[in-house]
């Protein structure tokens, strides 16, 4: 980390690996793979707790919008647990 200290680039993986993670998954199947599968699995982690304790934060809802939504794990979950609730996902490409 320390060469990370003296440039500017936006992250340690950038300076280890000279792009983003991001475009390095790009480039490598199975790292997106991989990578994809440990989000969706977090994310069913999180929404499950979200669900679970806090659910009552969907009750007044008609619609979500999952913003950088990758697989649409938080989405469907969200659809499923609430299925009047009009959900859509979105992964969207910052460069």
């Amino acid at each position: 980390m320390g060469k990370w200290f003296q440039n500017n680039d936006v992250t340690p993986f950038h300076t280890t690996h000279g792009k983003s993670l991001y475009d390095l998954a790009g480039q490598e199947p199975e790292l997106n793979k991989s990578f994809n599968e440990a989000m969706a699995f977090d994310s069913r982690l999180v929404v499950s707790v979200l669900l679970k304790n806090c659910g009552g934060v969907f009750q007044a809802l008609d619609s979500t919008v999952d913003v950088g939504g990758g697989t649409g794990t938080v989405g469907e979950a969200i659809a499923e647990a609430f299925p009047r609730i009009l959900t859509a996902s979105f992964f969207i490409f910052l460069m």
